[in-house]
């Protein structure tokens, strides 16, 4: 903040308010990054995307207080300069609150990708699962006609 022209008290009361804002986002972003990550369905993944999710309300509650500050400031030009302090977070926060969405459908797909894989392993393709057919339908008719 431009020193001059804010009372102390106030620039350090958004300073602190801003760099919470910070720290939120810093949460919400590590915790979709080991969504983002996963090598194979994660057991806490539900944890993990809400981790996200309050952290991004908790970003937009802080910057709602910082813009209640704004508001409460001396001057025009101390309520501008809180502003667009503030201006890039609202940014961010909306980029995060699509990243939420975006990471929760890629992982479905993911996880839907790992029980394909995974059926695939236990039961074989179609054209083995058709092979076993064939050899059981011959193997029966033998049988019916001995």
């Amino acid at each position: 903040l431009r020193p001059g022209i804010f009372n102390r008290r106030m620039s350090e009361e958004v300073s602190r308010l801003l760099r919470c804002v910070g720290d939120e986002e810093l949460s919400a972003h590590e915790a979709l990054r080991e969504v983002r990550e996963a090598q194979q369905p994660l057991p806490d993944f539900a944890a993990l995307m809400e981790q996200a999710k309050k952290a991004v309300a908790k970003a937009k509650a802080v910057v709602a207080d910082v813009e209640q500050l704004a508001y409460e400031a001396d001057t025009q030009d101390e309520q501008e300069q809180i502003l667009q302090l503030v201006e890039p977070h609202h940014a961010e926060l909306e980029s995060l609150r699509n990243s939420i969405r975006s990471v929760r459908a890629d992982y479905k797909s993911k996880v839907q990708s790992f029980v394909n894989a995974a059926r695939l392993k236990l039961v074989g393709t179609p054209e083995e699962i058709q092979a076993r057919r064939k050899k059981l339908a011959e193997h029966t008719t033998l049988e019916k006609s001995r």
